[in-house]
Parts: structure tokens; sequence; C-alpha cells
């Protein structure tokens, strides 16, 4: 991995944790290491790998592809899910399922 590509890796890190509203501390607990070395990923002092990238995704709850430099940095935030207790039919008339 490319030196440019481990810092713009550790600075998505660093945004998507901050934006989590967490400490490197938390982040180091999650992944059972210490918070040193979350800093050196957050640098891009230290390289990672993918298996440690998706474990990062895990605690950070975002998909892999915010870390793909050739992307822009979207977080999506979980949406509400209508909990309805019938059948779609039911929900749904049929005036309201045409078009």
């Amino acid at each position: 991995m490319s030196k440019e590509m481990s810092i713009e890796i550790g600075r998505r890190l660093k945004v998507i944790r901050e934006y989590r509203h967490m400490k490197q501390n938390d982040v180091a607990a999650a992944l059972n290491t210490k918070q040193q070395v979350i800093s050196q990923y957050e640098k891009g002092k230290r390289n990672i790998t993918i298996a440690l990238l998706m474990k990062f995704c895990n605690v950070l709850n975002v998909d892999l592809a915010c870390f793909d430099p050739r992307r822009e940095l979207v977080i999506w935030e979980p949406k509400t899910v209508l909990k309805y207790p019938g059948t779609v039919e039911e929900f749904f008339t049929k005036s309201e399922l045409s078009i």
C-alpha cells in the first residue's frame, strides 16, 4: 500500500471515528489493541490490512467503500424501518399502488 493511500485511509478512519463520537480508546478496546496503534493507523504511519479494515468497519458501523480514496466519503445513517403487522395489500390500497 502506498504512503498516500495509508494517509488517506487514516484520515478517513479519524473522520468517521469522530463523527461517531468515539475516542481512539473506544476503538482500541473494541479491536483489542492499544490507543497508540489506532493513532498510528489514523496518521498513516502503519499499513492496514483488508481484514483489519473490515473490523474497523464493524466497529464504526460503515461500509468498506467509505475507505476507497477514489470515492467521496459518505456515511449513511440507518433509516427508520416501518413495521406494520398486516400484509402489504392491507397497507396499500389499490389506488395507492397504481401509477
